[in-house]
């Protein structure tokens, strides 16, 4: 017999095998389950219960993924997904400095799939493009992404002397920005941090911020020229070009290993200027071009495409 005031239990006997019921009996046991499959939906009013937590925080279903939160990281010139099976608890600890606890990170062919528990988390791991010295690209499912799978614009001011013990999570928590990177460096010995952070914001950058009791002036951000790898023109990155390889010493189509002038710089040929050195070189004609553009863009705030005209 169900208990007064118990709504959806069941007492031992009714559900014991071998048991025999009356017809009354019978309807009352139908009863009580249909009560017990209801309340996994409503309460004793009927009313819908949400899934929540007991902090009061909504949670997915186990085995389910909230697509409007999921993102996929791909390395450029690295496996991402075979370094994190390898180091898990580095890349746990270097996704949370960036980005603060994540809902669930799954491990796929040649990228990790990240379920984000917030909006702007996603936000700030879809603005994400160093992974601690390793270029990566950051998309979101098809299916939720923006009509030509554009991210917003941001406005992009940088500060200096910040110290290398603060994550980039704690950055943006206290400068109030969407996203904060640290500058990476390398060196003979590797990739180091900076004491340089670049913060965006989704519209006017402050003039100052404070971490702690600590003000710092913010400064326009001049991004270094982007070059594809792989095609090497500039203004995208290898993993999003659909074009055949180029050498980076010579224009041909083939890889740097297979260059037959690769140790003769005097037959270098540029396939940006047509000069006599390799694409890479930052006193090409061309380099110099679009970074003389990246500066105007960013300090009189116009567009690429105006301020290379």
């Amino acid at each position: 017999m169900a208990g007064e005031g118990n709504t959806g239990s069941v007492s031992i006997e009714s559900v014991m095998p071998g048991n025999t019921h009356s017809a009354g009996d019978h309807s009352q046991w139908e009863t009580v389950t249909c009560n017990l499959k209801r309340k996994k939906g409503s309460d004793s009013n009927g009313s819908k219960l949400s899934d929540v937590s007991a902090s009061g925080i909504g949670t997915a279903k186990k085995g389910r993924v909230d697509s409007g939160l999921v993102v996929y990281l791909k390395g450029q010139d690295v496996d991402i997904a075979k370094q994190a099976s390898r180091h898990p608890l580095e890349f746990s600890r270097r996704l949370a400095s960036i980005a603060g606890a994540v809902g669930e990170v799954k491990l796929l062919k040649d990228s990790v799939r990240v379920t984000c528990v917030a909006v702007k988390q996603k936000t700030i791991l879809l603005n994400f493009t160093d992974w601690f010295g390793k270029t990566v690209t950051v998309t979101e499912s098809w299916s939720k992404a923006p009509v030509g799978n554009r991210r917003p614009a941001f406005q992009r001011g940088i500060i200096f002397g910040v110290s290398t013990e603060l994550t980039e999570y704690d950055i943006l928590t206290e400068t109030k920005a969407e996203v904060a990177r640290r500058i990476v460096k390398w060196t003979s010995e590797g990739h180091v941090k900076a004491d340089s952070v670049v913060l965006s914001y989704p519209d006017t950058v402050p003039e100052f911020v404070y971490i702690g009791f600590l003000r710092y002036k913010v400064k326009p951000y001049i991004p270094q020229p982007i070059r594809c790898n792989k095609y090497q023109l500039f203004g995208h990155i290898a993993v999003h070009c659909k074009r055949q390889a180029r050498c980076v010493r010579c224009g041909k189509g083939h890889g740097l290993d297979e260059c037959p002038v690769k140790n003769d710089l005097t037959k270098a040929v540029c396939v940006n200027c047509k000069g006599q050195h390799s694409a890479a070189f930052k006193g090409c004609a061309k380099f110099l071009e679009v970074s003389k553009a990246l500066k105007v863009s960013a300090i009189e705030k116009v567009s690429y495409l105006k301020s290379a005209t």
